[in-house]
């Protein structure tokens, strides 16, 4: 565990410390086609949150599950925030790693 901290702290520092010092043409490079996956994506999971709604009723928001529920909702509202904003606003950075979570229901 500690050689494996030093390793990580060592190439963390080898960073810059402002993120404003990356070359300039540093760009992520856009697949083409990925916003039409998406946009299907974002279409499903609102089609299923939309059912679920519907079906749970009451217990969506007040069953045991609410607290998923809740997160669920979150993911996929930054999820339609992600699809019209900007690409480069920067603003919804991490929020993706959120969906992250949603992994662990299945657990």
């Amino acid at each position: 565990g500690y050689v494996l901290h030093i390793e990580i702290t060592d190439t963390l520092n080898k960073f810059p410390k402002d993120f404003n010092q990356f070359p300039q043409d540093f760009k992520f490079h856009h697949v083409p086609g990925s916003d039409e996956i998406a946009m299907a994506f974002l279409t499903v999971f609102l089609i299923e949150m939309a059912l679920r709604i519907v079906a749970e009723q009451r217990q969506f928001c007040c069953g045991p599950t609410k607290y998923w529920n809740a997160l669920e909702v979150f993911c996929l509202v930054t999820m339609v925030m992600e699809q019209f904003m900007p690409r480069n606003s920067g603003m919804l950075r991490n929020a993706g790693m959120l969906r992250l979570f949603r992994i662990l229901r299945i657990i």
